[in-house]
C-alpha cells in the first residue's frame, strides 16, 4: 500500500514547461506516457483514470496509437484487409 494520497495507478509528473504528464506501467513492465501533456494536475489523473479502466475492461490504451493521424491510420487498416484490391470493381457501383 502506498502513502496516503498516493495514486495506486500511474504518476503525473511536472514538466519544466509548467505542464503535467501522465504516466503508468503495464504488467509486462514496459512504460508507457500520455501522448500530451495537460495544464492540470487533474487533467492528467483524469487520463490515467481513463487508461485504468480501459486496462480493467481488456481495452488496453496504447498512448503510441492516439499519436497517429487519420492517414497513417486508415492505410495500416487497409494494408490488414484481406481479398481487397487496389481498385474497386465497377460492378459495385451500377451506372444510373
Amino acid at each position: 500500500m502506498g502513502k496516503p494520497g498516493q495514486r495506486q495507478f500511474g504518476s503525473v509528473r511536472k514538466l519544466p514547461s509548467g505542464r503535467g504528464q501522465a504516466r503508468y506501467q503495464l504488467d509486462d513492465g514496459r512504460r508507457l506516457k500520455s501522448p500530451r501533456t495537460f495544464v492540470t494536475k487533474s487533467d492528467a489523473t483524469l487520463w490515467l483514470d481513463k487508461a485504468r479502466t480501459n486496462l480493467a475492461a481488456g481495452l488496453r490504451s496504447d498512448p503510441e496509437r492516439e499519436r497517429l493521424t487519420l492517414e497513417a491510420y486508415a492505410r495500416g487498416w487497409l494494408e490488414e484487409l484481406v481479398g481487397i484490391s487496389e481498385h474497386t470493381p465497377g460492378d459495385l457501383h451500377p451506372s444510373d
